[in-house]
């Protein structure tokens, strides 16, 4: 893998996993209190877990260098923003590293 495609994996690496436990830590919290917070929790449900699984994927990418988990991390992200819209803003540029990490790694070549 190139240097930049590293670094760009790493930035997506790092964020998408940060987000992810930021988000859901905060709605496990306010899903505990009162009703309207377990409506929000459940509204938001699919956002999380979209998100989950593309932190797994960057992290499957970037420590065993599967150019296909970051791929399919930058779809999921995608996906994620469009699925809830209000937190479209958070994901959109560990979407856009996902793509660069993607791009930049190469296609193996056999010799």
């Amino acid at each position: 893998m190139k240097k930049k495609g590293r670094i760009s994996g790493f930035l997506c690496m790092l964020l998408t996993v940060a987000y992810a436990v930021y988000i859901i830590a905060y709605f496990m919290k306010a899903g505990s209190t009162d009703v309207s917070g377990a409506i929000a929790t459940a509204l938001v449900t699919p956002h999380m877990v979209c998100v989950a699984v593309a932190g797994v994927l960057s992290i499957i990418g970037f420590f065993t260098k599967a150019r296909w988990a970051f791929l399919v991390c930058g779809i999921l992200l995608v996906i994620a923003a469009v699925i809830f819209l209000a937190y479209a803003m958070m994901v959109v540029v560990q979407a856009i590293l996902a793509f660069i990490a993607y791009g930049r790694m190469g296609i193996k070549t056999e010799s």
